[in-house]
Protein backbone atom coordinates (compact mmCIF):
# COMPACT_ATOMS: atom_id res chain seq x y z
CA UNK A 1 0.00 0.00 0.00
CA UNK A 2 1.55 3.90 -0.59
CA UNK A 3 1.77 5.83 1.82
CA UNK A 4 -0.46 9.27 1.81
CA UNK A 5 0.93 11.88 -0.13
CA UNK A 6 0.91 14.31 3.31
CA UNK A 7 2.25 14.42 6.27
CA UNK A 8 0.93 13.42 9.85
CA UNK A 9 0.69 15.34 12.68
CA UNK A 10 2.60 13.37 15.83
CA UNK A 11 -0.09 14.94 18.36
CA UNK A 12 -1.03 12.16 21.24
CA UNK A 13 -4.42 11.87 19.48
CA UNK A 14 -2.66 10.56 16.41
CA UNK A 15 -0.77 8.11 18.12
CA UNK A 16 -3.24 7.06 19.89
CA UNK A 17 -5.18 6.07 16.68
CA UNK A 18 -2.44 4.09 15.73
CA UNK A 19 -1.59 6.43 12.67
CA UNK A 20 1.63 7.18 13.79
CA UNK A 21 4.78 4.29 14.28
CA UNK A 22 4.84 3.91 17.82
CA UNK A 23 8.14 5.03 18.82
CA UNK A 24 9.34 6.36 15.63
CA UNK A 25 7.55 9.27 15.63
CA UNK A 26 7.46 9.05 11.90
CA UNK A 27 4.17 8.57 9.27
CA UNK A 28 5.29 5.41 7.29
CA UNK A 29 2.94 3.31 9.48
CA UNK A 30 0.05 5.26 8.32
CA UNK A 31 -0.77 2.69 6.03
CA UNK A 32 0.56 -0.33 7.55
CA UNK A 33 -2.22 -2.70 9.45
CA UNK A 34 -2.44 -1.50 13.22
CA UNK A 35 -4.43 -3.00 16.11
CA UNK A 36 -6.20 -0.09 16.27
CA UNK A 37 -6.83 0.15 12.96
CA UNK A 38 -7.26 -3.39 12.26
CA UNK A 39 -10.46 -4.13 14.02
CA UNK A 40 -11.98 -1.07 12.04
CA UNK A 41 -12.71 -0.66 8.41
CA UNK A 42 -14.29 3.07 9.18
CA UNK A 43 -11.32 4.50 10.62
CA UNK A 44 -9.98 8.07 8.81
CA UNK A 45 -8.29 10.81 9.95
CA UNK A 46 -9.46 13.48 11.74
CA UNK A 47 -8.24 17.02 11.74
CA UNK A 48 -6.63 16.94 14.95
CA UNK A 49 -4.31 14.10 13.69
CA UNK A 50 -3.35 15.96 10.27
CA UNK A 51 -0.54 17.96 10.05
CA UNK A 52 -1.43 21.55 11.24
CA UNK A 53 0.16 22.92 7.34
CA UNK A 54 -2.94 21.30 5.98
CA UNK A 55 -6.23 22.68 8.47
CA UNK A 56 -6.12 25.69 5.78
CA UNK A 57 -7.10 23.69 2.49
CA UNK A 58 -9.23 21.43 4.12
CA UNK A 59 -11.06 24.34 5.80
CA UNK A 60 -10.75 26.98 2.92
CA UNK A 61 -11.86 23.86 0.35
CA UNK A 62 -14.13 21.79 2.20
CA UNK A 63 -16.08 24.75 4.90
CA UNK A 64 -17.90 27.57 2.47
CA UNK A 65 -17.36 31.22 3.90
CA UNK A 66 -21.53 31.51 5.49
CA UNK A 67 -20.82 28.19 7.07
CA UNK A 68 -17.45 28.78 8.66
CA UNK A 69 -18.50 32.34 9.70
CA UNK A 70 -21.67 30.86 11.64
CA UNK A 71 -20.06 28.51 12.84
CA UNK A 72 -17.02 30.25 14.22
CA UNK A 73 -19.54 33.19 15.90
CA UNK A 74 -18.86 31.08 18.94
CA UNK A 75 -15.56 31.03 19.33
CA UNK A 76 -14.61 34.65 18.51
CA UNK A 77 -16.44 37.66 16.81
CA UNK A 78 -16.61 37.06 14.03
CA UNK A 79 -19.80 40.42 13.03
CA UNK A 80 -17.12 42.83 11.38
CA UNK A 81 -14.42 40.46 10.59
CA UNK A 82 -13.82 39.64 6.63
CA UNK A 83 -13.95 36.08 5.65
CA UNK A 84 -9.68 35.73 5.51
CA UNK A 85 -9.53 36.84 8.97
CA UNK A 86 -12.44 34.42 10.38
CA UNK A 87 -10.47 31.76 8.12
CA UNK A 88 -6.92 32.24 9.49
CA UNK A 89 -8.31 32.41 12.96
CA UNK A 90 -10.21 28.89 12.48
CA UNK A 91 -7.03 27.80 10.97
CA UNK A 92 -4.97 28.92 13.92
CA UNK A 93 -7.39 27.27 16.60
CA UNK A 94 -7.71 24.17 14.80
CA UNK A 95 -3.98 23.56 15.17
CA UNK A 96 -4.28 23.73 18.97
CA UNK A 97 -6.70 20.89 19.32
CA UNK A 98 -10.11 21.00 21.37
CA UNK A 99 -13.09 22.39 21.26
CA UNK A 100 -13.24 24.56 17.42
CA UNK A 101 -11.49 21.24 16.28
CA UNK A 102 -14.09 19.04 17.28
CA UNK A 103 -16.62 21.53 16.00
CA UNK A 104 -15.36 21.62 12.73
CA UNK A 105 -15.18 17.94 12.50
CA UNK A 106 -18.50 17.89 13.21
CA UNK A 107 -19.29 20.41 10.68
CA UNK A 108 -17.17 18.77 8.07
CA UNK A 109 -18.78 15.22 8.97
CA UNK A 110 -22.42 17.10 8.37
CA UNK A 111 -21.34 19.07 4.92
CA UNK A 112 -19.83 16.04 3.95
CA UNK A 113 -22.47 13.07 4.84
CA UNK A 114 -22.84 11.58 1.48
CA UNK A 115 -19.47 11.46 0.71
CA UNK A 116 -18.33 9.83 4.15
Amino acid sequence: MLTPPFKLSSSPLAAAAGLIAAGRGDARACCEETEAVAGSTTTRARLAALDPHLHCSIIGTCLGTADLRKLMARFIDARDASDLHIHHETVSLSAQGGVVTKTLNKALDQRHAMVV
